[in-house]
């Protein structure tokens, strides 16, 4: 099952993803904080990582007006992947779909693994959209049925 949680900037997905999917089954990942202070939380580990790239970072993607550290995009989609190997996770949260997945960088190379592995009843996929994004993404990525 994929469950798609949604709303405009600011309005409380990523704390609503929280609030609901905090069991012990539940891994993914959440990125809290502003534009300008964004983490990325490995809900398994609690590890977490700037999104935001520093001035002295390398490898960088351009969003706008923000750079994104590649190097963190890169351990998130290891973590997304290594929870669909998890026989004990029944949800995975992944927070979020946006703009730069749209694009066909960030997380967009793992969504598909993820769908496919939430195919299973036993298994839910939650992602966070922006309600702008939500029939894009859709579309995109689950193919719009």
């Amino acid at each position: 099952m994929i469950t798609i949680i949604t709303g405009d900037i600011r309005s409380g997905k990523t704390t609503l993803a929280q609030r609901l999917y905090s069991g012990t089954h539940t891994a993914g990942i959440l990125a809290p904080g502003d534009q300008t202070d964004r983490q990325i939380i490995d809900l398994t580990s609690r590890e977490s990582r700037p999104l935001i790239a520093t001035p002295d970072c390398e490898r960088t993607i351009v969003v706008g007006r923000y750079l994104i550290d590649r190097d963190t995009i890169d351990w998130a989609n290891h973590t997304l992947l290594s929870a669909t190997q998890d026989a004990t996770v029944c949800t995975i949260i992944l927070d979020e779909i946006g703009k730069l997945e749209v694009a066909g960088d960030g997380h967009a190379g793992v969504v598909p693994a993820l769908a496919q592995w939430a195919e299973d009843d036993d298994r839910e996929l939650v992602v966070v959209v922006r309600s702008e994004l939500v029939a894009e993404v859709w579309e995109l990525f689950f193919g719009g049925g």
